[in-house]
Protein backbone atom coordinates (compact mmCIF):
# COMPACT_ATOMS: atom_id res chain seq x y z
CA UNK A 1 0.00 0.00 0.00
CA UNK A 2 2.40 2.62 0.88
CA UNK A 3 4.31 2.22 -3.02
CA UNK A 4 0.75 2.87 -4.33
CA UNK A 5 0.86 6.20 -2.09
CA UNK A 6 -2.75 5.39 -0.41
CA UNK A 7 -1.12 5.43 3.46
CA UNK A 8 1.49 8.44 4.11
CA UNK A 9 4.31 6.54 5.70
CA UNK A 10 5.37 8.42 8.75
CA UNK A 11 1.31 9.06 9.95
CA UNK A 12 0.91 4.84 10.54
CA UNK A 13 3.17 2.52 12.20
CA UNK A 14 4.04 -0.23 10.28
CA UNK A 15 0.89 -2.52 11.91
CA UNK A 16 -1.45 -0.27 11.19
CA UNK A 17 -0.03 0.07 7.21
CA UNK A 18 -0.62 -4.09 7.45
CA UNK A 19 -4.38 -4.12 8.84
CA UNK A 20 -5.02 -1.21 6.46
CA UNK A 21 -3.28 -2.82 3.07
CA UNK A 22 -5.47 -5.63 4.05
CA UNK A 23 -8.64 -3.94 4.43
CA UNK A 24 -8.19 -2.25 1.05
CA UNK A 25 -7.48 -5.89 -0.69
CA UNK A 26 -10.44 -7.54 1.00
CA UNK A 27 -12.58 -4.43 -0.73
CA UNK A 28 -10.95 -4.88 -3.82
CA UNK A 29 -11.16 -8.77 -3.80
CA UNK A 30 -15.27 -8.30 -2.73
CA UNK A 31 -15.60 -5.58 -5.81
CA UNK A 32 -13.55 -8.04 -8.04
CA UNK A 33 -15.69 -11.37 -7.02
CA UNK A 34 -18.80 -9.31 -7.78
CA UNK A 35 -18.11 -7.61 -10.48
CA UNK A 36 -20.21 -9.23 -12.78
CA UNK A 37 -23.10 -9.54 -10.84
CA UNK A 38 -23.11 -5.16 -9.98
CA UNK A 39 -22.75 -5.10 -14.24
CA UNK A 40 -25.11 -7.23 -14.31
CA UNK A 41 -27.19 -5.39 -12.05
CA UNK A 42 -26.97 -2.10 -13.39
CA UNK A 43 -27.97 -3.51 -17.10
CA UNK A 44 -30.94 -4.91 -15.70
CA UNK A 45 -31.78 -1.13 -13.33
CA UNK A 46 -31.43 0.83 -16.34
CA UNK A 47 -34.02 -1.97 -18.38
CA UNK A 48 -36.33 -1.87 -15.36
CA UNK A 49 -36.27 1.77 -15.40
CA UNK A 50 -37.39 1.84 -19.32
CA UNK A 51 -40.27 -0.53 -18.55
CA UNK A 52 -41.39 2.00 -15.75
CA UNK A 53 -41.33 4.61 -17.88
CA UNK A 54 -42.83 2.92 -21.17
CA UNK A 55 -45.46 1.14 -18.84
CA UNK A 56 -46.12 5.13 -17.58
CA UNK A 57 -46.30 6.08 -20.70
CA UNK A 58 -48.85 3.37 -22.50
CA UNK A 59 -51.17 3.98 -19.45
CA UNK A 60 -51.00 7.90 -19.90
CA UNK A 61 -51.78 7.49 -23.52
CA UNK A 62 -56.10 7.90 -24.25
CA UNK A 63 -55.72 9.55 -20.55
CA UNK A 64 -57.85 6.93 -18.86
CA UNK A 65 -55.73 6.55 -15.77
CA UNK A 66 -54.61 9.38 -13.67
CA UNK A 67 -50.70 10.18 -13.39
CA UNK A 68 -51.05 8.74 -9.52
CA UNK A 69 -52.64 5.65 -10.86
CA UNK A 70 -50.48 5.31 -13.81
CA UNK A 71 -47.37 6.08 -11.61
CA UNK A 72 -48.70 3.41 -8.52
CA UNK A 73 -49.14 0.75 -11.66
CA UNK A 74 -45.98 1.08 -13.40
CA UNK A 75 -44.08 0.56 -10.18
CA UNK A 76 -45.66 -2.16 -9.79
CA UNK A 77 -44.82 -4.01 -13.18
CA UNK A 78 -41.24 -2.63 -12.83
CA UNK A 79 -40.87 -4.04 -9.54
CA UNK A 80 -42.47 -7.43 -10.64
CA UNK A 81 -39.92 -7.25 -13.76
CA UNK A 82 -37.01 -6.05 -11.55
CA UNK A 83 -37.89 -9.09 -9.27
CA UNK A 84 -37.87 -11.26 -11.92
CA UNK A 85 -34.72 -10.15 -13.56
CA UNK A 86 -32.93 -10.02 -10.31
CA UNK A 87 -34.07 -13.29 -9.35
CA UNK A 88 -32.54 -15.30 -12.47
CA UNK A 89 -30.01 -13.17 -13.65
CA UNK A 90 -28.01 -11.35 -11.09
CA UNK A 91 -28.72 -13.23 -7.76
CA UNK A 92 -29.06 -16.29 -9.58
CA UNK A 93 -32.01 -17.83 -6.72
CA UNK A 94 -31.89 -21.30 -6.22
CA UNK A 95 -35.72 -21.39 -4.40
CA UNK A 96 -37.92 -23.53 -5.90
CA UNK A 97 -41.82 -24.07 -5.31
CA UNK A 98 -44.78 -21.27 -5.23
CA UNK A 99 -44.04 -21.13 -1.39
CA UNK A 100 -40.34 -20.21 -1.81
CA UNK A 101 -40.77 -18.13 -4.64
CA UNK A 102 -43.76 -16.13 -3.63
CA UNK A 103 -41.73 -15.90 -0.10
CA UNK A 104 -38.98 -14.25 -2.13
CA UNK A 105 -41.31 -12.05 -4.37
CA UNK A 106 -43.29 -10.41 -0.76
CA UNK A 107 -39.38 -9.77 0.47
CA UNK A 108 -38.39 -8.44 -2.84
CA UNK A 109 -41.90 -5.71 -2.86
CA UNK A 110 -41.33 -5.03 0.69
CA UNK A 111 -37.87 -3.90 0.80
CA UNK A 112 -38.78 -1.81 -2.67
CA UNK A 113 -41.40 -0.33 -0.20
CA UNK A 114 -39.06 0.70 2.55
CA UNK A 115 -36.41 1.70 -0.05
CA UNK A 116 -38.77 3.84 -1.26
CA UNK A 117 -39.67 5.17 1.72
CA UNK A 118 -36.47 6.25 2.30
CA UNK A 119 -36.53 8.17 -1.44
CA UNK A 120 -39.29 10.17 0.09
CA UNK A 121 -37.62 10.67 4.03
CA UNK A 122 -34.24 11.83 2.18
CA UNK A 123 -36.23 13.83 -0.03
CA UNK A 124 -38.03 15.20 2.57
CA UNK A 125 -34.96 16.04 4.81
CA UNK A 126 -32.42 17.63 1.97
CA UNK A 127 -35.21 19.74 0.63
CA UNK A 128 -36.22 20.87 4.78
CA UNK A 129 -34.82 24.35 5.63
CA UNK A 130 -34.68 27.63 3.95
CA UNK A 131 -32.23 27.28 1.97
CA UNK A 132 -32.41 23.62 1.53
CA UNK A 133 -29.04 21.34 2.36
CA UNK A 134 -28.58 20.84 -1.58
CA UNK A 135 -30.20 21.94 -4.76
CA UNK A 136 -32.97 19.53 -5.51
CA UNK A 137 -31.82 18.13 -8.80
CA UNK A 138 -28.64 17.00 -6.96
CA UNK A 139 -30.87 15.78 -3.58
CA UNK A 140 -32.36 13.64 -6.07
CA UNK A 141 -29.20 12.20 -7.20
CA UNK A 142 -28.07 11.35 -4.43
CA UNK A 143 -31.11 9.90 -2.67
CA UNK A 144 -30.99 7.82 -6.09
CA UNK A 145 -27.83 6.58 -5.39
CA UNK A 146 -28.52 5.74 -1.49
CA UNK A 147 -31.88 3.71 -3.05
CA UNK A 148 -29.61 1.64 -5.50
CA UNK A 149 -26.79 0.85 -3.20
CA UNK A 150 -29.57 0.56 -0.46
CA UNK A 151 -31.28 -2.10 -2.78
CA UNK A 152 -28.23 -4.09 -4.07
CA UNK A 153 -27.52 -4.95 -0.67
CA UNK A 154 -31.07 -5.51 1.06
CA UNK A 155 -31.54 -7.83 -2.14
CA UNK A 156 -28.05 -9.78 -1.54
CA UNK A 157 -28.27 -10.22 2.51
CA UNK A 158 -32.22 -10.66 2.78
CA UNK A 159 -34.22 -11.31 -0.28
CA UNK A 160 -31.95 -13.48 -2.29
CA UNK A 161 -29.97 -14.68 0.60
CA UNK A 162 -28.04 -18.50 -0.06
CA UNK A 163 -28.61 -20.74 2.89
CA UNK A 164 -27.18 -20.13 5.95
CA UNK A 165 -28.39 -23.49 7.76
CA UNK A 166 -29.37 -26.88 7.23
CA UNK A 167 -32.50 -26.10 9.69
CA UNK A 168 -33.20 -23.83 6.63
CA UNK A 169 -33.28 -26.31 3.97
CA UNK A 170 -35.35 -28.43 5.86
CA UNK A 171 -37.64 -25.74 6.24
CA UNK A 172 -37.86 -25.09 2.63
CA UNK A 173 -38.00 -28.78 1.34
CA UNK A 174 -41.48 -29.21 3.77
CA UNK A 175 -42.59 -26.15 2.29
CA UNK A 176 -42.53 -27.62 -1.33
CA UNK A 177 -43.56 -30.73 -0.67
CA UNK A 178 -46.47 -29.19 0.98
CA UNK A 179 -46.62 -27.02 -2.45
CA UNK A 180 -46.67 -30.39 -4.09
CA UNK A 181 -49.14 -31.68 -2.16
CA UNK A 182 -51.67 -29.02 -3.23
Amino acid sequence: CKSLGLIPYPKFSLFDELIICEFFKKIFELIKSRFKQLVSYGFWGVCTTGVNVLAYALLRLDKTFSVAASTAIAWVVAVLFAFFTNRIFVFHSDKRGFAAVFKEMAMFFAMRLFSGLVDVGLMWFLMLGNPPVMPESAAKIFTNIVVIVMNYFLSIFIVFAKKTSKNEENIEETENITDLEK
